[in-house]
This record gives structure tokens, sequence and C-alpha cells, in this order.
């Protein structure tokens, strides 16, 4: 054992620095590869993260019935299965200053927080201040959408306008909340509030186009001190006892309304699915590469470490001399190895700890309860010590080969290549320059061909990869079928008057009219209980101009009142196929004349746009939910609630030019304010995270194509330091510095070329099946995208780039003097 620690400690002296850049190497590969996995773990359990430590609510019970009745809240409280309870206010407090018709009713909700709710029960993720205090009337928690967009931050005064209440929680009549939001009178207080906290609730994690999350919450002593100043709507947040029937109590509050009144809700487990679908592809692209910059970076430090005991194994017949053992010399080789690993893996996890403040991505950052730095050791350990191992276990037969006193002798095949291009008469600069692209060699001559090879294809694969899946979800996202939503436009309006209905028939007797329209009708939001399941449902009602869709996969669209079409998830949730029957539940809540429970026929696999009646409720998804006819959601469903007009269009029409037209066309009567606005249909959550993953998988594709930037770099200085006897013969025999800097040159395309031969169909293979088992679990048919111009740029790219690199140690070879090289071998 002495000798062993006497060799060991001889060649750290000699070689520490050497042993120094491996470490390094270790460091870096390892530290990508645990801050990748780390991240994927962080930004998949982020959201479970946040209900655990913020006591999220399971259900958010959501009246339709106008004015807050405290004696019917204090019964939900306490019934037996309620475990916790809190209660939300929607509060009459807006900006201050001018308001059109339209910004109001675009504007978040403002809410103030009652009996524990937003503290013992929904707290939500603070990323910058704290909580407002419950006594103070002056502060105020911002959603950190609504800060973004205003331009918000911890410490700025808000100006609010607040309507007074009566002291009972009662909404306001009509004509004194006009008056408040946008008359010209302004009976209301301007109030300054301070902002203390911006951050995040779990309903405003993954957020449906056009269900703005609560903008900003106030405090119970606002809501004092303003004498309630309700606005007309209000829920419950409740957490049930384990074990406590969710459909029983969902029943439980319905009775407590009674007939005429509708409930509305928003379960927690919907939106912990909703939000596990918008981030698994971020999740899977981490994966991925924490598990390429694994394999790429123990490719890359096995064959150093290799190298590094090939340089050390010329000491060998020394030691033999002196009566070392192959045993002890291998043990001093796997000492090398070991404490080279060792020092990395504790590196790699310093390096993932160091960027843990950069997870999680996506909208799961939103989510994050714990924002800052990080150290996860359930992972971070076992992945640090599968390192090691790792390292040691590639390391070991070459270990014991550099162990051997006599060296072997290893041939080293000459490259076919070069040898028919020196055949065929090209130029001693390419012959050399392929030459030393596929040609190893061996001993202190040896250079990393192989690994050289592997890290470039590997690189170019996976910018290949994810090129090909960014270009098919861009296609995905910009392409409106594919996610359900089979029209070009989706008109949306308000008016004044009590009458609602007056504007909706003006505007489709508009729509009637307009020559750029082909087809419209009514998009209809409701909830239908199927198979004792509450699934939120739509139906898009006929015109003088029916309109086609919405998507359908397979089987048809619903054609009749007691048919329906469902979504994949729906379709496997439900036990159901197409042409099978489902019971439906009597619908709750309407007063008189209600369809009797039934059954339906499934008649088709849907795919669904988002659509739901308020932002406190469940919401289709791409492959959850139901479509109906209009009158079968009228039939089935306790609310059909009108969400605007959906509308195709000829090819080349606008949303600008139709809006005027619309503008022109709709008559109202006079005194009356109203808007109508045009624009694209809103996008489900799935969809919208799917948009902002876009750069995702690029990025991470750029991490490695640096990689492989400095990997052929390194290959080249190598190869130059260790080519130099074949350089400077070349410089004897005649050879000027450009055909030297040529034959670097050479080697570098070379490598380049069998990158992207081998690469870029492997990538295209890859890209096409990643993006398939994406659309597949989303439950949508959207095709792959062949990028072919990304591709031509992409191998221009890659061989500019290579021999951009190439030029450096191109340089150094051309200004080394051949008989400096040749008398130094």
């Amino acid at each position: 054992m002495g000798t062993v620690a006497l060799v060991l400690a001889g060649r750290l002296r000699a070689r520490w620095r050497a042993l120094v850049g491996l470490v390094l190497l270790v460091t870096l590969a390892g530290g990508a590869t645990l801050g990748a996995l780390d991240a994927a773990r962080q930004t998949s359990s982020a959201f479970d993260r946040m209900v655990a430590r913020n006591h999220s609510y399971q259900l958010l019970i959501n009246p339709d019935s106008g004015d807050y009745d405290h004696g019917l809240y204090e019964r939900i409280r306490a019934l037996p299965s309620v475990e916790r309870a809190g209660l939300v206010m929607g509060t009459a407090a807006l900006l201050a200053g001018d308001h059109t018709l339209e910004a109001v009713d675009n504007a978040a909700a403002t809410m103030t927080v009652l009996d524990g709710a937003g503290y013992a029960i929904e707290r939500p993720a603070v990323r910058d201040g704290r909580m407002p205090d419950p006594g103070r009337a002056d502060e105020a928690f911002v959603d950190a959408t609504f800060a973004e967009a205003h331009h918000l931050r911890v410490g700025d005064v808000i100006q609010l306008k607040v309507l007074d209440g009566d002291g009972t929680g009662a909404a306001p009549d009509q004509d004194r909340l006009n008056a408040f939001a946008f008359g010209p009178t302004d009976p209301t207080s301007i109030v300054p509030v301070h902002v203390v906290g911006i951050g995040s609730g779990s309903d405003s994690i993954a957020v449906d186009e056009g269900f703005q999350p609560v903008g900003m919450t106030l405090t119970p002593a606002f809501w004092a001190e303003h004498r309630q100043p309700a606005i007309g709507f209000w829920g419950a947040l409740v957490t049930l006892k384990p074990g406590a029937n969710e459909s029983a109590f969902r029943h439980q509050v319905q009775a407590m309304f009674g007939s005429g009144s509708v409930v509305v809700f928003q379960t927690r487990e919907v939106t912990r699915v909703k939000v596990e679908r918008a981030v698994e592809p971020q999740v899977r692209a981490l994966e991925l590469f924490g598990a390429v910059m694994a394999l790429v970076g123990l490719l890359l430090v096995g064959q150093a470490l290799v190298r590094h005991l090939q340089v050390d194994a010329e000491d060998n017949p020394a030691l033999g001399a002196l009566g070392t053992t192959r045993r002890q010399r291998f043990a001093v080789n796997l000492s090398v190895v070991t404490l080279v690993a060792v020092s990395g893996a504790i590196g790699s996890v310093l390096v993932a700890v160091a960027v843990s403040p950069l997870s999680p991505v996506g909208m799961a950052r939103l989510a994050d309860p714990h924002p800052g730095f990080r150290a996860d050791w359930l992972l971070l350990v076992p992945a640090a010590v599968g390192l090691v191992l790792a390292i040691v276990v590639v390391t070991l037969i070459p270990a014991w080969r550099s162990a051997a006193v006599a060296r072997r002798t290893v041939r080293v095949r000459p490259s076919a290549l070069a040898a028919w291009m020196a055949r065929s008469g090209m130029s001693p600069s390419a012959v050399t320059g392929v030459r030393f692209a596929f040609e190893s060699d061996r001993g202190r001559n040896a250079v990393p061909v192989r690994s050289t090879m592997l890290a470039v294809v590997g690189a170019v694969a996976v910018l290949v990869t994810a090129i090909t899946f960014a270009r098919s979800l861009d296609h995905f996202v910009q392409s409106p079928p594919l996610y359900g939503a089979d029209w070009q436009a989706f008109a949306t309006g308000d008016s004044t008057t009590q009458d609602g209905d007056v504007l909706l028939r003006s505007a489709g007797r508009a729509l009637d009219r307009a020559p750029q329209v082909t087809g419209y009708g009514q998009l209809l939001a409701g909830e239908v209980t199927l198979a004792g399941r509450a699934v939120p449902s739509f139906a898009v009602t006929t015109s003088a101009k029916p309109i086609t869709g919405p998507t359908i996969v397979d089987g048809r669209a619903p054609a009749g009142p007691d048919e329906v079409a469902l979504g994949i998830f729906t379709l496997r949730d439900l036990g159901l196929r197409i042409g099978d029957r489902v019971p439906v539940a009597a619908p709750e809540g309407t007063a008189g004349g209600v369809a009797p429970p039934g059954e339906l026929r499934v008649v088709g696999r849907v795919v669904l746009p988002g659509v739901g009646t308020y932002s406190g409720s469940d919401k289709t998804s791409l492959g959850q939910g139901a479509v109906f006819t209009a009158a079968g959601l009228r039939k089935h469903s306790s609310l059909a609630y009108t969400k605007g007009f959906v509308v195709q269009t000829r090819p080349g029409v606008t949303f600008t030019s139709l809006e005027r037209q619309l503008h022109r066309t709709i008559a109202m009567p006079a005194g009356v304010d109203w808007w109508i606005s045009v624009g694209p249909g809103d996008r489900p959550s799935d969809v919208v995270s799917l948009a902002r993953l876009h750069r995702t998988p690029l990025a991470l594709a750029g991490v490695l194509v640096l990689l492989m930037a400095g990997t052929v770099a390194n290959a080249l200085v190598v190869a130059v330091r260790r080519r130099r006897r074949d350089l400077a013969v070349l410089g004897v025999l005649g050879a000027t510095r450009r055909q030297v800097m040529g034959t670097v040159a050479w080697q570098a395309t070379a490598i380049g070329v069998v990158g992207l031969a081998v690469g870029m169909p492997l990538g295209l293979i890859a890209g096409r099946e990643a993006w398939t088992a994406l659309a597949t679990s989303l439950g949508v048919v959207a095709p792959p995208v062949v990028p072919m111009l990304e591709l031509v740029a992409v191998a221009i790219g890659v061989l500019l780039l290579i021999n951009l690199v190439s030029l450096a140690p191109g340089a150094r070879a051309a200004r080394r003097r051949p008989a400096v090289a040749l008398g130094s071998e």
C-alpha cells in the first residue's frame, strides 16, 4: 500500500494541472446533467409542492346567484365532509382613471379574501414581498401576470376607484354599477393601496386565454372599511376531509341553493391535470437534455481519462524495474480515476445548486413556493454517486491495460477515404486533413477521433430534433383547427343594456349580411354530468350561415340533443368508445321542466378548445370535455352561458376589417353604450403553454452545439500538437502556411460532414417521433413538419462553425517551424 501511495503522490505532483483540467471537465459535464435533471424534477413537482405548502382548495364553489348569502356560506362550511373553508368576494374596485366599457369588461377581477382564504387556505406562492396584513386596509397582493402587464413592483402605490357598499355584501344596482365603472359621474372613493406582495395562486398557473386570473387581492380590513363593496359574485374555497365523497358534496351544495340557482365548481384535480400536461413537454425536454449531456459527457471524460492513463503508462517500464506489480500500478490508475470522479462529482453538485434559481422553467415557475437556491439531496446525492460509479466502470478495462509494462502494439487502420483521395490525385492538404479526421493513432500521438465524431453526431442530431420539434410545434399552435377551434375569428362584446340579447340579435343580423363571413354561431358553455362525473361542455348554435366544426378526429359531430362527442381523455376516464351509451344526469338547479335522467349516445371523438363559463369553473381542454348540439347542451346542462360568436371567414379577411364591418352594421338603441371586438379565438392553457415552450428545446440544443464546438476545437488542438511531426514533414516538402491551415480545415470539414450525414437523419427521426408522442399525449392529431429550409441552414451553419473553430489551431500549426518540430521528436 505504501508503494501505491508513493507512486500516486508522485503522479499528482507531476501532472496536477492535467488532473485539474479533468476535474473541471467532469464538473461541467456533470453539473449540466445534474442541473437539467434537477430542473426537470423541480418543474414537474412545483404545482404539487405549491398545493402542499399553501393548503390549496379542493373545490371552488362559484354560485351563479349574484349577492352573497352569509347563511349559505355558513351552512357549506358546517357540512360534515368539510375540513377547511374560506371566502372570496368580488370587490367593486378598479384602477383609477377613465374606463371604456370594453376596458372594464376585460379588466382583471379584484377580490377580497375573508375567513382565512389566502392565509389558512389557498395561500398564494409569494415571489416578491409578503402577504398583506389582514388588519391593514391599504395593503394588497397582486398577481404576477397583472403586475407584469401594469409594470407594478413591491412598494408601488395603486390608486383604486372604489364603490363603497351598503354593508350587506349586496351588489349595487345596474345604474350605480354603470356610473362607477364608466359613467360620467363617479360616486366613488379614490383610495391609495400599497403593493406589498407579488405572486400566483393555484388557479393562475395554467390559464386559458380569455380567463384572466384575479389581478388583485385585498384584505378583510379593506372590506370592512369600505362597507363591503361587493360587485355581484363570490366563491367558497373548500377542502374536504380525507375519504369524503366529492360527488355527494356537490349534490349537497346544489340542494342548499335550490331550484332556479346554478352552482359552478372548479376542482383542484382538473387544475392539477392541466398544469401537469402544460409542463410535461418542458420536463421531457430537460430530461432528454440531461440524458444526452450524461452520455456525451461520459464519452468525453472517458476518452480524456484514457489518454491521461496512456501517457502515464510511459513510466511503467521504469516502475516495473523498481519492483512494482501490475496490480499496484492498476491501483494507482484506479486511484487517479476515482479522485478525479469524486472531485468532479462534488463540483457537479455545487454547479447544480448554483443554477437551481433558474428552475422551475415555464409556467411551473409561477407555482414554486420556495424560489431561489435549493439543494435536492434526494436527487443530487444518488446522481453524484452514480456519476462516480459510471466514470470508474468506463475506465476499469483501460486502467488495467495501461498498467502493463510491455506496451501493446496497436495497429492503426488507415483511412480508406484518405487512401482513395490520394489515389485520385487530390491535394496533400485534403488527404492529410481527412486522414487526421479518421485515424486516431496511438500512445502519446493518440487523438480523440471517435469521441469527437460521436459528439458532433450527437449535437447535430439533438439540434435537428429540436428544430423539427419546434417547427411542428409552431405549426400546431398557429393552426386553430388542430386544437379544436375550426374557425378563424371570435367576436365578443357587451352593452350597458340589461337585456344582453339585444346586442346578440343585432350582431347575428350583421354577421348574416357580412360578405366576409362564410359561417358563424354562438358559442355556448356549460357543464353536464355524465356517468356521475361533471364534464365541462360546449356547443355552437346553428345560424343562417352554419359553421363547420369543431374538429372531429373520429366518428362524427352530434346531430341531435341526445348525442355527444367526447375528448380522448374523457372517453378513457369514463371507459367509453364511439357507439357506446353513457348515463346523463338531470341538470341541477333549474326551475321546472328539466330533462329527466337518461342516456346519450357517443358519436365521435373530438379535439376541444378551452371553453368555460367563468374563470372560477372547470374548462374544456384539448382532450377533455364534451361537445353537444345547442339544443342538447340547453337540455342537459343547468347553464348554457353565451361566450360570443365563432366566425369562419373568407381567405384574406382581417380581424380589423370584420370588426369595422360589424360596427357599421350593428344597430343598437340610442343612448346605449356597447362594444364589440373581433380577434383570434382564445387558446386553451395546453396550447398557451406549448407556445411558451418554443424556445426551450432550441436553447438546450444550443448548449449542445457550443459543447460540440468546444469538442471539435479540443480535438483540433490535440491533433495539431500530436501530429506536429506530420505537419512538419509537409512543411519540409514545401507546403505553405496556407496549405497547412487548409489541412486543419479539411480535418474540421470531414468531421462536420460525418456529423451531418449521420446526425441529421437521426435527428429527423427523433424529432418526428418526439412530436408524435407529444401530440398523442395531448389527444390531438397533428402531423410533424419537416423543416427543409432550417435543415439546409443547419448544414451550412455547422460547416461554417466548425471551420471557424479550426482557424486558431490552423494558424498555430502554420506558425510552427518544421525544424523545431522535427528536432523535438
